[in-house]
């Protein structure tokens, strides 16, 4: 059995740690998206937090971190039947 991580530094370690992004995809943070495009918000306010994330991702690339990318999937027959009644009426890109 391995010992517990006592500090920071033990923790955030490369052969520790992974950097996991959820959910940043370009229909939902980005300029001209669908979120964008079809509920008229400006996106436009995520864009320093997608450039950090990227900043992010480099550097823990460079340090041997693992980066795990989790992608919500709104493909018709994977969504639950509440889910597929509100969003049969909406257009898609």
């Amino acid at each position: 059995m391995n010992a517990p991580l006592m500090n920071v530094a033990e923790r955030v370690a490369p052969g520790n740690a992974a950097v996991v992004v959820i959910d940043l995809q370009n229909d939902f943070c980005a300029p001209g998206g669908w979120t964008e495009a079809l509920i008229k918000k400006d996106m436009g306010v995520f864009v320093p937090a997608s450039k950090a994330i990227e900043r992010m991702v480099t550097a823990a690339r460079k340090a041997g971190v693992p980066v795990v990318w989790v992608k919500a999937d709104y493909t018709p027959e994977k969504l639950p039947e509440p889910m597929r009644v509100r969003f049969a009426g909406m257009p898609v890109k």
